[in-house]
């Protein structure tokens, strides 16, 4: 019985992190106390959902030495791995250091937060100025 509460727990978590409700996610992750690979994984996926890679990182290999075999795992890892190779992945990551916050980080993109719009940030993201 208890195994089947946190098996829909965890799965009410995955639905709310596919819905980008993150905080939510996070607080019923919260509530399971059992460090299990599908609680660590899903916890990989909320930090990938905030652009922190080097948690989402190390959730998914903690996730992976739980469970060597699963595949779903191992190919989250190699994409994170992948991901961290390309420009757009050291951007994300610039920005990030530089003090962008969630929201302007994404408005970042296109160069079209306050900062840039008052050119703060130039020469921090492609197309400021």
């Amino acid at each position: 019985m208890e195994e089947d509460v946190k098996q829909d727990t965890l799965e009410f978590a995955e639905e709310l992190i596919e819905l980008g409700s993150l905080d939510k996610a996070q607080a019923v992750l919260d509530n399971v106390k059992e460090k299990s690979a599908k609680k660590r994984y899903l916890q990989s996926r909320i930090y990938k959902g905030r652009f922190w890679f080097a948690e989402q990182r190390k959730q998914l290999k903690e996730a992976i030495k739980a469970e060597p075999d699963n595949e779903l795992y191992q190919s989250e890892l190699k994409e994170l791995e992948d991901f961290a190779k390309t420009d757009e992945y050291k951007s994300t990551v610039k920005r990030r250091q530089m003090g962008f916050g969630e929201g302007c980080a994404e408005l970042c993109a296109e160069c079209s937060c306050m900062c840039c719009l008052q050119g703060l940030c130039e020469g921090i993201c492609e197309g400021c100025g």
